[in-house]
């Protein structure tokens, strides 16, 4: 059984190599902008009804809460959120 253990800590975490071909592909963030605004527009026209108000207010509210949660933590890719886009 610990050999089976040592295996499970020499192979990083998927969550790990995830984060880190993430951030290394951090020049090309800006790039997925047109994408991801298409698909919001994509799945506003999908709705078969006018969503209610509080949805847009509670998803704005939740998008500044993380940004500002991102920025207290004082690492290097936080500190200037919109940084990404200066080119």
């Amino acid at each position: 059984m610990a050999s089976a253990d040592m295996a499970g800590e020499r192979r990083p975490s998927i969550f790990k190599a995830l984060a880190a071909r993430f951030l290394a592909e951090r020049e090309r963030w800006a790039l997925w902008f047109p994408v991801l605004m298409g698909l919001g527009i994509g799945i506003y026209f999908w709705l078969p009804r006018e969503p209610p108000f509080w949805i847009g207010a509670s998803a704005l509210g939740c998008a500044a809460l993380a940004l500002g949660i991102a920025a207290s933590l004082n690492r290097p890719y936080t500190r200037q959120p919109f940084g990404v886009f200066r080119m």
